[in-house]
């Protein structure tokens, strides 16, 4: 296992963990970090809940606001995570898309 992503305060108090076998591709903060999304990598542990997911947090409940498997479109694409919603828009090959 390895920490996949950390997310400290500005007191450097641990608000978010997230511990997984995946490589993680690709991150967004939300303007006003309320929201993280995550995209990882496909993985040959199958056991691994992460693997070739998206998944969106809301970071003040620790709530997953959003989990899908990854489509071709979305394996390789740059993603940004938006506030007000945890809305997520992909960019890939000079096109955006909304995720959810």
């Amino acid at each position: 296992m390895m920490a996949a992503i950390i997310v400290m305060n500005a007191q450097q108090k641990e608000i978010f963990k997230l511990t997984t076998t995946t490589h993680l591709t690709s991150c967004s903060l939300s303007e006003f970090a309320e929201y993280l999304a995550l995209s990882f990598s496909a993985s040959s542990n199958r056991v691994d809940q992460y693997a070739q997911k998206l998944e969106v947090f809301n970071l003040k409940t620790g709530e997953v606001v959003a989990s899908l498997v990854k489509g071709k479109d979305l394996l390789y694409a740059d993603i940004v995570v938006t506030e007000p919603e945890g809305n997520v828009v992909a960019f890939h090959k000079g096109k955006s898309f909304k995720v959810c």
